[in-house]
């Protein structure tokens, strides 16, 4: 019996652990965690510091799961797509942040970094949701509710903003 108690103990304290980190982005600090060319914000924490609205995460909703909430109308993504140089800087970012500044060849950061999804751009701030970088995301549903919008995850990882320095 003890044995089960400690694995449930185990599993327990993995998923506690992944909670404080569910992407690159830094919920503990107020001011958006510093990156190399630009610092990345959960998508809460962007919400709470006014730093994008409702509509925006209405729009990041809609980008995200392809279904609007209630009777919202989307608007069109701008740009429709990053740019080349946008897309690098978001990649070195974090791998700044993922591998603790350790120098990446462009190569090898887009061999480790993907994003997996471009959200729009809001207020100069880029949503997306990446993959990629040494830390793993553990499959399970996350469920993130942010002013009344629930944002359901397949893993730990989450969508986070990013704003060039």
């Amino acid at each position: 019996m003890s044995k089960i108690i400690k694995k449930v103990f185990i599993v327990l304290a993995v998923l506690v652990m992944s909670v404080g980190i569910l992407c690159a982005c830094d919920d503990n600090n107020d001011d958006g965690y510093p990156q190399e060319k630009g610092k990345f914000y959960t998508l809460s924490k962007a919400y709470e510091q006014g730093l994008i609205s409702r509509n925006d995460l209405l729009n990041i909703y809609y980008q995200y799961f392809g279904q609007a909430v209630d009777d919202f109308e989307p608007a069109a993504k701008t740009p429709e797509v990053l740019d080349e140089q946008t897309v690098q800087d978001i990649k070195e970012s974090w791998m700044y942040c993922e591998v603790d500044k350790v120098p990446k060849t462009r190569e090898e950061i887009d061999e480790e970094v993907t994003i997996e999804k471009y959200l729009g751009t809001y207020n100069g701030y880029v949503a997306v949701y990446i993959s990629g970088g040494w830390r793993g995301f553990f499959p399970t549903v996350t469920t993130i509710e942010i002013d009344g919008i629930t944002f359901n995850y397949r893993d730990t990882n989450e969508i986070c903003v990013w704003k060039k320095s």
